[in-house]
């Protein structure tokens, strides 16, 4: 007795197992259709194989290693007219579970909320237990606060703040390869180790191109000694600078990023526990720790210890030669370049 056809997406079917289709679409008319997702290409290539290889669906599930099953269970969804249906299904359930919470018992815990936004859901099952008479779940708080819209409440004003510091943070552009006098100078603080109980903080610039560096000293570490001793490195640099570069450390936030923005200058933070970053200015660091404080006592004054950083300054800039500038100075360096840069008459 022969099989009875059977259809398919209007196709007659002569077997149980031979499927008559209309001929997939080709795979460059796809660029038509730039919403189909990747499982969806790969579904069509399976369809156009099986096309292409007399309809043989063991061939086609052998070459691209998929069931038959799949294989035929796509091809009964397959229209050539709509592509979308080889695209997956939602897999949500039809039916899903009402809340069996009492309305009343929700306006009492949103009223609850929103008297105290910052209490958890932990809390606030706590409360309506002990002063309602009320047993809640923590859960069952939890998935009220979301359907209602009051978990974004929650959010303290100080996580605000951070995520709003966040966002403005600026990291360094890749292609940024400092080669102008001025074009990057990278700024950092070490806290000094005295011998007497007061606390000192240096203060260093390093300008990338030409190695000319500033130095200052302040009693702390804030945001405000920061920007001060911006304001002096400025001034004290024989060229305009374009960028600055810092670690995220506290002291180079609030009255620092202010000064930068004062002045027009872009400010670039290095990447979290990444100083590797800021390698220019962590190793001039050591050099003023191996050949400034290790062989001169620090002054107890600090307008002394500051006139002894400019001395160190002079020394690094205009005496000390420099190995990777060929044993210039900075200065020399600095100078040859301004020369070079010059228009010829």
């Amino acid at each position: 007795m022969p099989h009875a056809k059977r259809r398919y997406n209007g196709g007659s079917v002569a077997g149980p197992f031979s499927y008559q289709y209309a001929r997939p679409l080709p795979s460059r008319w796809l660029d038509q259709s730039p919403t189909l997702s990747k499982k969806a290409k790969l579904r069509l290539a399976w369809i156009e194989f099986w096309t292409a290889h007399g309809q043989n669906v063991s061939l086609t599930c052998r070459h691209f290693g998929i069931a038959r099953s799949t294989l035929t269970r796509w091809l009964s969804r397959y229209d050539r007219h709509d592509l979308t249906t080889l695209e997956d299904k939602s897999t949500a359930p039809r039916s899903r579970r009402t809340p069996t919470i009492a309305l009343s018992t929700v306006d009492l815990v949103l009223e609850i909320r929103d008297e105290r936004p910052a209490w958890s859901k932990y809390k606030l099952s706590v409360v309506l237990e002990r002063d309602f008479g009320v047993e809640v779940s923590a859960s069952s708080v939890g998935r009220i606060l979301t359907r209602y819209g009051r978990i974004e409440a929650k959010a303290s004003a100080r996580r605000k703040r951070a995520a709003v510091g966040r966002n403005k943070r600026m990291r360094r552009p890749k292609d940024l390869k400092p080669t102008a006098p001025g074009e990057l100078v990278q700024v950092d603080t070490k806290h000094l180790n005295l011998p007497w109980s007061a606390k000192r903080y240096h203060f260093e610039a390093i300008d990338l191109a030409t190695r000319i560096k500033v130095s200052g000293v302040a009693r702390t570490a804030s945001s405000k000694s920061a920007a001060e001793f911006l304001i002096r490195a400025l001034e004290r640099f024989p060229f305009p600078v374009l960028a600055i570069q810092t670690d995220n450390g506290s002291e180079f936030a609030h009255l620092f990023q202010r000064a930068c923005e004062d002045a027009q200058i872009p400010h670039y933070l290095s990447y979290p526990r990444c100083p590797k970053q800021n390698a220019w200015v962590e190793r001039v660091i050591r050099t003023t720790q191996d050949e400034l404080y290790l062989y001169h006592d620090t002054p107890v004054s600090i307008e002394e210890h500051a006139r002894l950083l400019e001395w160190f300054d002079r020394d690094y800039n205009e005496v000390r030669p420099h190995q990777s500038l060929g044993y210039l100075t900075p200065s020399e360096y600095y100078a040859k370049r301004a020369r070079a840069l010059e228009p010829s008459p």
